[in-house]
């Protein structure tokens, strides 16, 4: 891959959607459930950053809509779910014995 291509965000975005999330489910329910939360995570992320104004009527997605208050609640998934899914995430590491403390501070 060149350096152009790997800021290609799209990428990124196909790869971390909820079509893989629920394909993941097919191969085995058990063994990808933390991986497709965290897809799923990533997914509603990358929905929230919102490119443009037309797209959230177009798709009939919430989280594609543009923000028009502070109070929206797309603010308190990112603050309350999504933060708190990746704090609960950083503790999980921090608790794990097989890292050391410089590969758990990565």
């Amino acid at each position: 891959l060149s350096s152009y291509s790997k800021m290609r965000v799209y990428l990124a975005a196909q790869v971390m959607s909820e079509t893989v999330a629920t394909a993941l489910q097919f191969v085995d329910e058990e063994k990808t459930r933390e991986t497709r939360q965290f897809i799923r995570m990533i997914d509603l992320f990358f929905d929230a950053d919102v490119k443009n104004p037309l797209e959230g009527k177009l798709k009939r997605t919430p989280f594609y809509l543009p923000y028009y208050s502070s109070q929206d609640e797309r603010f308190k998934w990112l603050q309350k779910d999504f933060l708190g899914y990746l704090d609960g995430w950083e503790e999980e590491v921090s608790k794990r014995k097989e890292f050391s403390k410089a590969e758990k501070k990565r």
